[in-house]
């Protein structure tokens, strides 16, 4: 009865491509015979995991991902909040919007190196996200990708990221230590409520003039909009000799180049 219905569910989910009438039924199908389940293997040959196809499984705790997996797609494995171990094989080259949205049990993730996009609010609230390593292919990182991910103590970027997304980091309150390369460019309030001893090491030496991290003013300075209006903004100290001013009114935070 087991072996028949993953058949079942191999078929249903590769004919389950899209959020219309038909696909809602398949959703809906699913849950009733498999939300209980702790552990789900996807059957090999399923090319892409439907929008929405996991939603809301709280039981689900482990998912294995056959390499043939290319795409996963938008709130996937929303707000499965016990769902604490997953692998992306190497052939996922997207990672939808809020695929793992809400997904607090989720401890490490590692992100292969065929990935290219991490879609906005991606791993949003994975309160318990301590570890995550973002690979070189990587050329964006979206919105709010990685918002309140409260255990996240420290990331790197690599240099292929071109953009980081407004509010990717808000409230990663643990976040310690941020490595970016100088060319990339930082969306509003990008580390907004994070630790107020946060150290953010801009790699390369690049002046001020040519910075992009910021389309606030230059009286902001070159953090100006990464930080918003809370208190502590940042203070850039250029071969760790020249300062410039600092963004807000209070502890000044440091910032090598």
């Amino acid at each position: 009865m087991r072996k028949a219905w993953d058949a079942e569910f191999a078929n249903l989910i590769m004919n389950c491509n899209s959020y219309d009438e038909k696909s809602k039924w398949v959703r809906s199908h699913c849950r009733k015979r498999m939300c209980q389940r702790e552990n789900i293997v996807i059957p090999a040959g399923v090319t892409s995991i439907p929008p929405y196809f996991f939603e809301d499984f709280y039981s689900l705790e482990q998912v294995e991902i056959p390499p043939s997996v290319t795409i996963i797609g938008d709130r996937a494995f929303y707000k499965c909040k016990s769902l604490a171990f997953v692998t992306i094989p190497s052939s996922v080259t997207i990672i939808g919007d809020e695929t793992f949205w809400g997904c607090k049990s989720l401890a490490f993730v590692t992100i292969p190196s065929s990935v290219t996009i991490i879609g906005d609010r991606a791993f949003w609230g994975c309160k318990s996200l301590a570890s995550v390593t973002i690979p070189s292919s990587v050329t964006i990182i979206g919105d709010r990708a990685f918002w309140g991910c409260e255990s996240l103590e420290s990331v790197e970027i690599p240099s292929s990221v071109t953009s980081i997304g407004d509010e990717t980091f808000w409230g990663c309150k643990s976040l310690m230590s941020v490595s970016i390369p100088s060319s990339v460019r930082i969306g509003k309030d990008a580390f907004k409520n994070c630790s107020r001893d946060i150290k953010i090491i801009r790699r390369l030496n690049q002046t001020a003039t040519t910075d992009k991290t910021s389309s606030q003013s230059s009286k902001k300075g070159v953090f100006g909009g990464l930080f918003g209006k809370r208190r502590g903004g940042p203070r850039l100290l250029l071969n760790r000799k020249k300062a410039l001013p600092d963004h807000a009114n209070g502890p000044a935070k440091t910032f090598f180049l």
